[in-house]
């Protein structure tokens, strides 16, 4: 114990500096985890600044990523892009005569009236098919025609000492044809067309035909002249009606012709009896639909049935979503009447919309009797329907709006888009 208190201090100072070791030791063993969780902070920073660095630093760590998302975004443009060339395709239409749109001047003007009386008189040569044409039912002078022809071989017959009877192939003792119909269904029988002037002229024209056509199957604007100057506003309604008759026209004449074609590969005869579009009875353009909420206009909707043209409506709210003008396109509305066959309505429906910017609105259509008399119009045996289709057109502004008359833009409550300048 005399050890212990004579060197107290020194065992003092030895068991502080021992515990200051001690503590140390601890201390140190502790920094350890305290630096890894600064190396981990420093490397989750780093991170951080590399997501922030650019292109004159070294990539991103994430860089197949953002170029994943880069090529996607690059596709989706690609494809917008050429989206809207399609759709711009769809939707070109030429006028008749180049630089004659907005202002045309008189020479132009002239130019125009000429070029659009050549295109209305050679629009429906379309619906020819080989040696086909469009044609309308025997006229009077044709059945006089057909008929001095059956008296000519009636004379020939009798003179035939082979047939002193004059009848070929018909028993002596049977009574001469009165000119009424054998069958019981009332179709004359061979006898009876054959001595008929008005069954043979009209077997004869249906024969050689590809389809009838209306007198006033096309819409004519009559305020185009060729010898006199025609207002802006005239040329371009005309214009634009004749951009819609020429499309009916083309996808018509397509129809009849793939029908046609599929008729010569199996062996068989073309003509208006099998051919899906018969009778073209009139096409009609409306002016542009301005607005809806005109119901009074109504009336105006084309009828199927008799040879009268159907009138088109021209109004929006008569149909069920239908449009009207507005400022990214304007809208037409326009009515096709015809006599076709009727298992081929939805055929003619999808390849007049096909490849434009045309809607049906309305079908309406009623059953042709069959012309059992065989006189007129022969539409032949298949079950056939006048229809009325009523389609609207879509016109992008941004294209045909530039070449609009002053008088049109004022219509449409537009002003006329400036030029843009170039590059």
């Amino acid at each position: 114990m005399d050890l212990v208190k004579r060197h107290a201090v020194l065992i003092g100072c030895g068991l502080v500096a021992l515990l200051a070791i001690v503590a140390g030791v601890w201390k140190m063993t502790a920094m350890s985890a305290i630096t890894q969780d600064m190396q981990q902070a420093v490397a989750v920073s780093q991170r951080f600044q590399e997501y922030r660095r650019g292109p004159d630093n070294r990539p991103p760590i994430n860089k197949q990523a953002i170029d994943n998302e880069r090529n996607r975004v690059a596709t989706v443009q690609t494809h917008y892009t050429q989206v809207l060339a399609r759709a711009v395709d769809m939707n070109e239409y030429t006028p008749l005569v180049d630089g004659v749109f907005p202002s045309p001047n008189f020479e132009k003007n002239l130019e125009f009236g000429t070029a659009y009386k050549d295109k209305m008189d050679g629009l429906l040569k379309l619906l020819n098919i080989g040696e086909l044409t469009v044609g309308t039912p025997p006229s009077a002078s044709d059945i006089a025609i057909e008929d001095e022809r059956i008296k000519e071989e009636k004379k020939a017959r009798m003179s035939s000492p082979e047939d002193p009877a004059g009848s070929p192939g018909r028993d002596p003792e049977q009574p001469a044809p009165t000119g009424q119909t054998a069958s019981p269904t009332g179709v004359p029988n061979d006898e009876v067309a054959r001595e008929s002037a008005e069954i043979r002229s009209a077997l004869a024209r249906a024969m050689g035909t590809s389809c009838y056509v209306s007198p006033e199957a096309l819409q004519r604007n009559p305020a185009i002249r060729t010898n006199d100057p025609s207002k802006a506003v005239e040329m371009w309604d005309a214009q634009v009606a004749l951009w819609i008759q020429q499309d009916v026209i083309e996808r018509l004449a397509n129809v009849n012709r793939a029908a046609a074609d599929q008729i010569k590969e199996a062996g068989g005869k073309a003509w208006v009896g099998v051919l899906p579009i018969k009778d073209l009875i009139s096409i009609r353009v409306s002016r542009y639909v301005l607005s809806t909420g005109d119901t009074q206009q109504a009336v105006r909707i084309g009828s199927p049935g008799g040879p009268e043209p159907a009138p088109v409506a021209g109004v929006a709210d008569i149909y069920a979503n239908a449009n009207a003008s507005n400022e990214l396109f304007d809208v037409v509305q326009f009515a096709v009447k015809m006599v076709v066959d009727v298992r081929d309505i939805p055929l003619i429906v999808d390849e007049i919309c096909r490849d434009r910017f045309h809607r049906p609105l309305r079908i309406n259509y009623e059953v042709v009797p069959p012309n059992v008399g065989m006189t007129g119009k022969i539409y032949g045996e298949d079950p056939c329907v006048s229809v009325v289709m009523d389609f609207e057109s879509c016109f992008f502004g941004e294209t045909y709006t530039p070449l609009m008359p002053d008088d049109t833009l004022a219509e449409l409550g537009r002003q006329r888009p400036q030029a843009q300048p170039q590059g």
